[in-house]
C-alpha cells in the first residue's frame, strides 16, 4: 500500500502444526501423556528437525501411545486431546497469525538519485485481504485482519490503529464478525467499512477519529456478501458481491454511523463479474451519475442513485471501461465498443 507519504509492504507468519502440536502437548494436555511420552517429545523438540519431520514424529509418538489404550480409554483421550487444542487455540488466536508491516520511505526527485530507506516496522495479529485493508490517515496507519481462521477455531475480524511513524499500534476495534472473515474493506477518512461473511453479510461501520480508542459505531446484516466496497457522495456506500450464485449490487446509506441502512438493493442476474477478481475492473463516472460492471451479461451502466439499468453495452466477455469527457469506452476481449453518455448510443466499434 502506498500514501503520499510512504510505502507499506506486510508479510504474514503462521504458527506451524507442529509448533502449535508442542505447545498444546507440553502446556494444556500434559497431564494426559504419561511421562515416557512428554520425555520424547520434549527431545524431540530439541531435535534440528524440518516442521514436516517433527509433525511426522508427533504423529507418531501419539499414534504408538494410543495404539497401547484399551477402546474405551483411547476415545476418552482422543476427545480430550481435541478440547484442550481448541481451547489453546480460542485463547491464542491472536499470537498464532501475525501480520508484520514495514514502511519504506523514498526520497530524492527529478534531479536527484531516488532512495529507499528503512523507516519502521510493527507486527498486528490476524492476516489482511488485499490492499484496501491498509490505509494511511493523518498520521495514523489503519490495518484490517482476520484471526483464528486457520485452526478451526472460531474466526473473528479486527481493526488496528499504528502510529504511521514508528508502527505502534495505538488502538484497536476487535471481534467483529464471529466465526466470519473478511471480505471487503475499505477506509475513508475517519470512518473504516468492514463486510465479513459467512452465511449473512454484515457491514460494519467503524469510527477511527481517535487513533487511541477506535469504535465499532454500528452493523448492519443483510443476505449475501460485498467482496468490493466504492465510497459514493453523500454518506454513501456501493458494495459490489454475490447473493444466491447472482451479482448484487447494493448502496448503504451511512450517514447515521450508529444505524447503517440499505439505501437500494439489486441482484443483477448476472452469474459473474470481473470486478470479483479485480477491483480495477469497476469504473466510476460521477459526473454522468453512473458506474459500470462487467458482467457474462456484457458491460452494465446502473445508476448511483437507485441501482437501475441505465444501459447495457453488447460487448462479448468485457473486462474494463474508462470515459473521457461524454463517452463511455468499453473493453472486450476483441472489440472495443464508444458509447455517447449523453444519448446512450453506441457510435463507434473497433475490432481489436
Amino acid at each position: 500500500y502506498a500514501s503520499h507519504d510512504g510505502l507499506y509492504v506486510t508479510y504474514t507468519e503462521r504458527t506451524s502444526r507442529a509448533e502449535l502440536g508442542m505447545a498444546v502437548l507440553l502446556g494444556p494436555a500434559r497431564p494426559l501423556l504419561p511421562d515416557r511420552v512428554v520425555d520424547h517429545l520434549q527431545e524431540v523438540r530439541e531435535y534440528d528437525l524440518s516442521e514436516r519431520a517433527t509433525a511426522v514424529e508427533i504423529d507418531e509418538t501419539l499414534l504408538r501411545w494410543r495404539a497401547s489404550l484399551d477402546e474405551e480409554r483411547r476415545r476418552e483421550v482422543s476427545e480430550a486431546l481435541r478440547d484442550r487444542r481448541e481451547a489453546y487455540v480460542e485463547r491464542h488466536r491472536r499470537n498464532l497469525t501475525t501480520t508484520h508491516v514495514v514502511r519504506v520511505n523514498a526520497t530524492g526527485d527529478a534531479n536527484a538519485t531516488a532512495s529507499l530507506s528503512l523507516a519502521g516496522t510493527g507486527a498486528v495479529p490476524g492476516r489482511p485481504l488485499n490492499q484496501f485493508s491498509v490505509d494511511e490517515h493523518e498520521g495514523s496507519l489503519r490495518v484490517a485482519t482476520t484471526v483464528g481462521e486457520r485452526w478451526g477455531a472460531g474466526s473473528v475480524n479486527d481493526v488496528y490503529v499504528l502510529d504511521a511513524t514508528d508502527l505502534s499500534v495505538t488502538g484497536a476495534v476487535t471481534g467483529m464478525g464471529e466465526t466470519e472473515r473478511i471480505y471487503s474493506v475499505r477506509f475513508v477518512g475517519d470512518r473504516g467499512y468492514v463486510v465479513t461473511y459467512r452465511r449473512v453479510d454484515p457491514f460494519h461501520v467503524l469510527d477511527l477519529s481517535d487513533a487511541s480508542n477506535p469504535t465499532l459505531e454500528g452493523e448492519l446484516k443483510l443476505p449475501g456478501y460485498s467482496s468490493y466496497l466504492h465510497p459514493l457522495s453523500g454518506d454513501r456506500v456501493l458494495g459490489i458481491g454475490r447473493e444466491d450464485g447472482e451479482v448484487k449490487a447494493v448502496v448503504f446509506d451511512v450517514s447515521d454511523p450508529t444505524d447503517p441502512r440499505i439505501e437500494a438493493s439489486r441482484v443483477l442476474g448476472a452469474e459473474w463479474s470481473a470486478v470479483a477478481r479485480s477491483h480495477h475492473a469497476f469504473l466510476l463516472d460521477r459526473e454522468h451519475g453512473v458506474f459500470f460492471l462487467p458482467t457474462n451479461r456484457g458491460g452494465m451502466v446502473l445508476s448511483t442513485s437507485d441501482l437501475g439499468t441505465v444501459h447495457e453495452v453488447d460487448v462479448d466477455r468485457p473486462q474494463r471501461a474508462l470515459y473521457i469527457d461524454d463517452y463511455l469506452y468499453v473493453f472486450g476481449e476483441d472489440e472495443l465498443a464508444v458509447v455517447d453518455e449523453t444519448e446512450w448510443e453506441r457510435v463507434e466499434t473497433l475490432d481489436l
